[in-house]
């Protein structure tokens, strides 16, 4: 009788130590979400802000765009105004201040920095 009840108590252990990984990747996720979080500036372009609830705001001068944005993995996908989704991979570099979004779909890339240009 303890064999039969030892063996679901393994499995649940099993299952646990699997899922761990898991909640490993998502807090990494989760701190690097919140690094990208704010206003960062294209040079001669304009300002994009990342926002908490996956909202995008760009500003290129001559009108404010709405986007949307959202992490996955090493990705960030972009929903653009005209519906289209374009994903990135990115980069943060110099303690987090420069923010390379880099799409082989298009072959394009953007480097962001955090501060304003004048």
């Amino acid at each position: 009788m303890k064999k039969q009840l030892l063996i679901p108590e393994i499995a649940f252990l099993l299952i646990c130590v699997g899922l761990s990984g898991c909640l490993e990747e998502s807090n990494e996720t989760i701190v690097t979400r919140a690094k990208i979080i704010g206003i960062w500036y294209q040079e001669d372009e304009g300002e994009w802000e990342f926002k908490a609830n996956g909202s995008l705001l760009r500003d290129y001068g001559y009108g404010l765009w709405e986007e949307k944005w959202e992490m996955n993995n090493s990705y960030i996908f972009i929903t653009f105004i005209d519906g289209a989704i374009i994903n990135y991979s990115y980069k943060l570099l110099n303690d987090d201040t420069t923010l390379i979004l880099e799409s082989n779909q298009y072959n394009e890339s953007y480097t962001l920095t955090r501060g304003q240009y004048e």
